[in-house]
């Protein structure tokens, strides 16, 4: 179990990594829009039916977990070579959570409805998806690639679009 953790686990922190380099983001962004968005795939079939009650509490503690990610991610900032100190560093505790969100969806899959089942699933998946990036080490931001192609292209625009010398005639005398 903690080989296939550390494989994943690995695979994740190249994700991260070449997301912070991509992007000049911290991980800490990607792991809230994780977060976003599982809320939203699970709060959608919820909103339709008898459990609105649900929806709001998955919500409000979806909101309560992007602020805790913003905690960490502003005490990161101020001091980047600190290493962060989390429960999800602990293999046995990343495993036990990821593990029972899998599980939760495994069962939403054979116990409720079809398309409601579907989209627990895919939710708790992405739960599961954001403890690992919670376990990752991060990476300071950076300036992003998108960032220095646009720099190089505007100084090669500018370069080619750059009006010639006027040619001032010097008087003979």
């Amino acid at each position: 179990m903690f080989d296939l953790d550390a494989t994943v686990l690995s695979k994740v922190q190249k994700l991260c990594d070449k997301f912070t380099e991509f992007t000049g983001r911290t991980k800490y962004f990607l792991e809230k829009w994780v977060v976003i968005s599982a809320t939203a795939i699970i709060d959608f079939p919820l909103l339709h039916e008898p459990a609105i009650v649900g929806a709001v509490l998955l919500t409000a503690n979806s909101i309560a977990l992007v602020f805790f990610i913003e905690g960490r991610e502003r005490a990161f900032l101020q001091d980047p070579g600190a290493i962060p100190l989390t429960t999800l560093r602990d293999p046995q505790f990343r495993c036990v959570l990821a593990a029972s969100y899998i599980f939760v969806g495994v069962d939403a899959l054979f116990l409720v409805p079809k398309e409601t089942g579907h989209y627990f699933f895919v939710g708790t998946l992405f739960m599961a998806l954001a403890v690992y990036i919670g376990g990752c080490l991060p990476k300071p931001p950076t300036k992003s690639k998108f960032r220095q192609w646009y720099e190089q292209g505007l100084t090669w625009l500018n370069e080619k679009l750059k009006p010639a010398p006027e040619l001032i005639p010097i008087p003979s005398r």
